[in-house]
Formats: C-alpha cells, sequence, structure tokens
C-alpha cells in the first residue's frame, strides 16, 4: 500500500508516490466489484497449499 508523501521527500519520490496512489484508487473498485459479483473473498487458508486448497474447493463448489 503506497504511503503518503513525506516532507522531507524530494521532487521524484512525492511523484512516485502520488503515482501509486492514483493508480491504486484506479483498482480498487474493480476489485471491489469483482468481490461483490463473484463472491471473491479473502482466501484464509495459509501458504501455497492453502492457495492450492482453496483452488481445490472452489472447483467441487462451481460443479
Amino acid at each position: 500500500m503506497p504511503k503518503k508523501a513525506l516532507k522531507r521527500d524530494n521532487r521524484y519520490q512525492r511523484d512516485k508516490k502520488r503515482k501509486l496512489c492514483k493508480r491504486r484508487a484506479a483498482i480498487e473498485p474493480i476489485i471491489g466489484h469483482l468481490k461483490s459479483d463473484f463472491r471473491l473473498s479473502r482466501n484464509l487458508l495459509k501458504g501455497k497449499v492453502g492457495d492450492e486448497i482453496n483452488v481445490l474447493m472452489a472447483a467441487v463448489l462451481g460443479i
């Protein structure tokens, strides 16, 4: 998550942080709509194995 520009940041750092904030602001609504439309929620299972289990569970529920 982009952090707020600090007073001690130089112009390059401020511009870079602003660009990241604008990019994130453009993506957030898209992610929100995907979550609400397709019932995407957080993966509560930990690690790579958890990701694999989550995919299998989603495939089984989709049958």
